[in-house]
């Protein structure tokens, strides 16, 4: 049990940087950036939170433990850098949502998007992972966004409202 607290207080720590940072002064390459807060707070916070918490020198069980957390810390880190790409900038797939979003009850019929954006190439990809990530369904040709689709879009505005973005998404 003190393991998964080591882990989880490095990655509020990593999040609690990550925003101190971007309130004071928002990096140009975010991810880089991003990547070096959680890589430093590993290399240097790991041992001396991992002994306060357990008390524990190094053997055989440290190493294990240091290889769990560092498997789960770094795996969610990718997961974070990953999801940051769609904050960063309002992603293909959030400006579909949104677009979708404002047509409401009504619904968006699917050959109405290629008129505000042309390329087939980035439509259609797009269309085919929302749905497959049930964030919209499709009725009648009409595209809809579920609750899960919505339930995105407020995660990602709380993203953006934590790392000072300006404009909002939905």
């Amino acid at each position: 049990m003190g393991l998964f607290f080591v882990l989880i207080f490095l990655i509020l720590l990593s999040i609690f940087i990550n925003i101190l940072i971007w309130k004071i002064r928002i990096p140009k390459n975010q991810s880089l950036t991003i990547t070096l807060i959680y890589v430093l707070n590993f290399i240097f916070f790991f041992y001396p939170i991992y002994n306060f918490f357990l008390r524990i020198d190094w053997d055989y069980f440290f190493i294990i433990d240091f290889i769990q957390v560092f498997l789960f810390y770094f795996l969610f880190l990718f997961a974070f850098i990953v999801t940051y790409t769609s904050i960063e900038k309002d992603s293909p797939s959030v400006i579909l949502i949104l677009s979708i979003l404002n047509y409401k009850k009504n619904g968006l019929v699917q050959n109405e998007i290629y008129k505000f954006i042309t390329n087939k190439r980035f439509i259609e990809p797009r269309i085919d992972d929302l749905l497959k990530s049930k964030l919209v369904v499709m009725k009648n040709d009409c595209l809809f966004i579920t609750k899960r689709g919505k339930l995105s879009l407020s995660l990602i505005n709380f993203f953006q409202l934590l790392v000072n973005q300006k404009e909002k998404s939905g």
